[in-house]
């Protein structure tokens, strides 16, 4: 997922198809949510997916408000 993610950038920052900050959250929300379905799917016991969907939420309001101009 990283090296994904490193290769995404780098092809980002050498022909600019968009801005690096939208590869940035787009990497965090797929960590994120890979992370809170493979936390669902075998750790239901400790609802630790709860925390992480929460996680995920968090992040993508932020971005809508700094993409939108708000804040």
């Amino acid at each position: 997922m990283t090296i994904a993610f490193v290769l995404c950038l780098l092809l980002d920052m050498i022909f600019m198809f968009v801005e690096p900050y939208i590869v940035s959250f787009l990497f965090l929300v797929v960590n994120i949510l890979l992370k809170s379905i493979d936390e669902w799917k075998y750790k239901q016991e400790t609802k630790e997916y709860i925390t992480s969907f929460l996680q995920m939420g968090f992040f993508f309001t932020a971005f809508v408000l700094l993409a939108s101009g708000m804040v």
